[in-house]
């Protein structure tokens, strides 16, 4: 009797056992049957969305159970195998809940220019009971660009052109977006120093339409900008001629003929010196480059903007004169850039060039600032001497075609000598520009000019 009972225990032990192991493998069938559903439809969606022949979906071996990732057709190799160690970076860095499902997918446009822009997605799927159920979509920071016609990634290298200091513009173009974007306060503008910017022409981390390109920013503090949207048009002097737009047209000074000599007038505005400098500037149709101290564009509103509605050129001189050779990478930043801004203020353009105080650069200097700097050839020593006939005398001594003299408009001596001196340049013949129409073919970042022809890398 008592073995009957331990048998007829066992039996319903084996019962249960068997029932529980029958529903629990029923319950991973319905799941794996909803999972199986689950990526039909998505598969469907792609296929009407983007052609069933323009993607397709990673092997399981290089993403983990939970994960499924959908990448494009491309016709290269290497950009195939770049796109899968991208979204198996992404997929690693995800922290994905137990029971939740992950699609990596994309959305594609494409463009008239012979481009189509990819945005990388990730789709998370929650189980309910024996399904699943949609719990969020999110844009997987991962974007791209690909020219249809060669079926290859682009490149910024592809966009730029090729040139050495093709990232240092693209970087100041971009500070420049970010500032005129005005989210960023000016007395936090220097963190746009320590920002993270593309830094790489192998990158392909972007988007670009007939109008715009698309890259990523991390700006410390500020997460929720990541991205800066470039108008091409910011761009026309580095842009490869497929991507400029069509209206857009490069930025090219003529060479101007005969004798011409630049004037540049350091450590301004003044309230009482740069209107008297500009009086007499204006009798003789003399433009000038005004090489401004942020605090003093504060100091004396309205007086940028009158050197910018009479035709001059506005430069950057740093905010408060310091040797910059002797400042953190970010103290170099706050000094030029809130200078950018001051003046981007008063005239809703920003400088392009800068002029460093005492003319101390190196190249570190020179990467961080991210603009062409402009020495002089000729120094008067107005700060030295202050007066008139000296001044005047010191720049007819020195003065030759292409010269860029350097004087400053804070001094009313220099002022007072400014009527003697343009009188005897222009009776040998000299015409006065700006520096940017002196250089003529545009300045380029990592150089130094001190005239016409004497160009000198940064070192």
């Amino acid at each position: 009797m008592k073995h009957r009972k331990t048998l007829i225990s066992m039996f319903a032990a084996l019962v249960v056992a068997g029932g529980f192991f029958g529903f629990w493998f029923f319950h991973k069938y319905e799941l794996a049957k909803a999972r199986s559903e689950l990526q039909k439809n998505i598969e469907l969606k792609m296929n009407q969305q983007i052609g069933k022949d323009h993607f397709k979906r990673m092997e399981k071996k290089d993403l983990d159970e939970q994960t499924t990732a959908y990448i494009p057709v491309l016709n290269n190799k290497e950009d195939t195998n770049y796109l899968k160690k991208e979204i198996k970076k992404v997929s690693k860095a995800e922290l994905k809940k137990k029971d939740t499902l992950v699609f990596f997918t994309f959305d594609k446009k494409p463009l008239s220019n012979g481009v189509s822009n990819y945005q990388l997605k990730k789709e998370n799927f929650g189980r309910d009971g024996r399904s699943y159920s949609a719990r969020k979509i999110d844009q997987v920071g991962r974007q791209f660009a690909v020219d249809e016609k060669s079926g290859k990634l682009l490149k910024l290298r592809d966009i730029l052109k090729n040139e050495p200091e093709a990232l240092l513009q693209l970087k100041n173009a971009m500070q420049n977006h970010l500032m005129a974007s005005k989210k960023i306060p000016l007395d936090k503008i220097g963190i746009l120093g320590g920002a993270i910017y593309p830094s790489d022409l192998e990158d392909t981390n972007f988007q670009i339409d007939e109008e715009n390109l698309i890259l990523p920013v991390r700006i410390p503090g500020y997460r929720e900008i990541n991205q800066v949207v470039l108008p091409l048009s910011s761009l026309a002097n580095q842009l490869n001629t497929r991507f400029l737009p069509a209206e857009v047209v490069p930025t090219v000074h003529k060479p101007i003929k005969g004798k011409k000599i630049a004037l540049t007038f350091d450590d301004g505005p003044s309230s009482t010196t740069t209107p008297e400098i500009l009086a007499t500037l204006k009798r003789y149709n003399a433009k000038a480059t005004f090489f401004v101290l942020g605090k003093e564009v504060l100091a004396n509103p309205g007086i940028v903007k009158k050197e910018k509605e009479a035709g001059h050129q506005i430069a950057n001189h740093s905010f408060n004169h310091p040797m910059l050779t002797k400042m953190s990478k970010q103290e170099v930043s706050e000094q030029i850039l809130k200078t950018q801004m001051a003046v981007y203020r008063e005239i809703n353009e920003f400088p392009e060039m800068v002029r460093p105080p005492y003319g101390a650069i190196n190249k570190e200097v020179s990467n961080q600032v991210a603009m062409p700097v402009a020495q002089w050839s000729v120094d008067t020593e107005d700060w030295k001497y202050r007066n008139e006939k000296h001044i005047t005398n010191e720049v007819l001594k020195d003065a030759y075609d292409g010269a860029i003299i350097l004087m400053h408009d804070i001094h009313p001596k220099t002022a007072k000598s400014l009527d003697g001196t343009l009188k005897k340049l222009k009776a040998e013949g000299y015409q006065f520009v700006t520096v940017n129409e002196l250089l003529h073919s545009a300045p380029t970042i990592g150089n130094q000019y001190f005239d016409e022809d004497d160009k000198r890398l940064i070192n």
